[in-house]
């Protein structure tokens, strides 16, 4: 009975001593795996200073351009309420429909030439997109499609009639059929 305890003993130590073993090792791995992604990641950078003026340095300067051009798309510019349009639009079944919708317009930010001209025009505006809204059947302005098409239309016949500016977006904020 002694030497069955004796035995029972010896393989629980042996055991630990191997989970021990196998615990050092993953930790070793670790240590190695770290210190070499740091001495890899410290030297890019290093060899990015060294090598401007290659294709990897230009494309990183035309990507803080484009970054830089995307952040100017993103401010908004001043915007133009227009007071609600309601319309009649043609209808292929007959029947009398209504849309009545507001739109705004966007400005390009910081020009004040364009503002008082927008105010001095601002009749000729809503002649034109009342002058689009009433030759628009249900069907053509129903859809997302149909209205984003609607925007570019209205977008590009009221920047023909300016001059200090062209206006950067037509929103609609309001949009419902009877």
């Amino acid at each position: 009975m002694a030497e069955e305890e004796k035995k029972e003993e010896g393989s629980g130590k042996s055991k630990i001593i191997i989970i021990i073993i196998v615990a050092i090792l993953l930790v070793l791995i670790l240590v190695i795996g770290g210190a070499l992604a740091f001495f890899l990641m410290s030297g890019s950078h290093e060899e990015e200073g060294a090598t401007a003026g290659t294709p990897a340095a230009e494309h990183e300067v035309d990507a803080k351009k484009e970054k830089k051009k995307h952040s100017e798309e993103l401010k908004v510019g001043p915007m133009v309420p227009l007071d609600t349009f309601i319309v009649n639009l043609m209808s292929d079944t007959g029947m009398q429909r209504y849309l009545k919708t507001t739109i705004n317009l966007e400005l390009e930010p910081e020009n004040e030439l364009m503002l008082k001209e927008v105010e001095a025009k601002k009749p000729i505006i809503r002649d034109i997109i009342l002058t689009i809204l009433t030759s628009k059947t249900v069907e053509e302005v129903t859809t997302p499609k149909g209205k984003e098409n609607l925007k570019m239309e209205i977008l590009e016949k009221i920047n023909e009639k300016m001059q200090d500016g062209e206006f950067r977006n037509v929103y609609i904020t309001e949009f419902m059929i009877q």
